[in-house]
């Protein structure tokens, strides 16, 4: 008999990118969440006021572009015309390097305003990234496990908010001496007991390194039955055959007896 320990299959440290005053904690201690469920956020109403200015930044330097590009359209049909003027002799070679250079400083301006919606566009994502996370989101559904900050505490950013384990998953963590791992197969079922539970436990994996204190090998099994509580201790019999010398008897030869 071999005894583990049962654990959920994930476990996440939820904190912030960025750091802020928390504006809204959605969950308590034992909540059970869905995958994508809106657990905390922080006070975005400076970026939120950032991403009204910079959309409008966006809108202006959309409307340069649009003048600039009207503006090279037209510097490039008068240096079209000038120039088959110039080649009929009615312009003078004056007239088409103005015309011609009013074009090229025409298409530099379009350039400029390209760059500037360009820009304009990267702040407005800028923002909304900041925005995006400026919120914890579940990353899988589980029991919020530790609640560390309440409303309107400061917190740093990757500081744990937020603790989240995964219950619809649980693996046994079990250890296995070197010389029984042999008789373990991958993907075979085998029975799990807590207390008086009997429990099916797929062998997902056997970890390649030998814990030196124990010199036992963690084998880990995904459990089927759900209701085992996460941290319980389990056990895990295998039947071992050992070799030895001896004598095949009739069992009316055996008696009974205290050793």
């Amino acid at each position: 008999v071999y005894a583990g320990m049962t654990i959920a299959a994930r476990k996440a440290e939820l904190g912030f990118k960025r750091g802020g005053e928390v504006a809204a904690i959605n969950v308590d201690l034992g909540d059970t969440v869905e995958a994508g469920q809106l657990l905390a956020k922080l006070d975005t109403r400076a970026l939120e006021s950032d991403l009204r200015r910079s959309r409008s930044e966006q809108v202006f330097a959309q409307a340069n572009r649009r003048a600039a590009r009207a503006d090279t359209e037209l510097a490039g049909n008068t240096e079209r015309r000038v120039r088959a003027l110039r080649t009929q002799g009615n312009v003078s070679q004056q007239s088409f390097d103005e015309a011609h250079l009013q074009f090229q400083a025409s298409k530099a301006r379009l350039a400029v305003a390209d760059a500037s919606v360009g820009r304009a566009k990267a702040a407005v994502e800028a923002i909304e990234v900041a925005l995006a996370e400026a919120v914890i989101r579940a990353p899988f559904g589980g029991v919020i496990q530790a609640r560390n900050v309440d409303e309107g505490s400061q917190i740093g950013p990757s500081v744990p908010a937020l603790s989240l384990v995964e219950t619809s998953k649980r693996e046994a963590h079990i250890g296995i001496p070197e010389g029984a791992v042999a008789s373990l197969e991958i993907g075979r079922f085998y029975t799990i007991k807590w207390q008086n539970t009997d429990a099916k436990g797929r062998l997902r994996s056997i970890l390649p390194e030998v814990n030196p204190n124990t010199r036992t090998t963690t084998a880990v099994f995904i459990l089927q039955e759900q209701n085992i509580p996460l941290g319980a201790v389990v056990e895990l019999s295998l039947r071992e055959r050992i070799p030895g010398k001896g004598y095949w008897v009739p069992i009316g030869a055996l008696t009974a007896m205290d050793r």
